[in-house]
């Protein structure tokens, strides 16, 4: 069932969750895989571009994960899997964001 979703738009993550739940009559796995690259020095990135950048890798899989916490817990059960960039732990020459 491919649902279009753009997760940091809170209400849409809980009608996306809403109606999954409701076609599947459960949840069993989510998976937090929201992101993409947002490169550039850190003085030529706007304010407004990284913005967008946290509303999608930070607050994105905080919606998604509060919109799935109910049901997980209403079920007894099922599992969340965050999805990380290798950008968190490493830095690279020239990319400040």
């Amino acid at each position: 069932m491919p649902l279009a979703l753009d997760v940091s738009d809170r209400e849409a993550v809980f009608a996306a969750v809403a109606a999954a739940h409701e076609a599947f009559g459960r949840l069993d796995v989510v998976v937090n895989n929201a992101g993409y690259g947002l490169f550039g020095a850190i003085e030529e990135v706007g304010t407004e571009q990284f913005r967008q950048q946290l509303e999608v890798s930070v607050l994105g899989p905080f919606h998604v994960t509060q919109a799935v916490l109910p049901v997980l817990r209403e079920q007894g059960h099922g599992h969340i899997t965050q999805i990380s960039s290798i950008g968190g732990v490493v830095a690279f020459p020239l990319l400040g964001t």
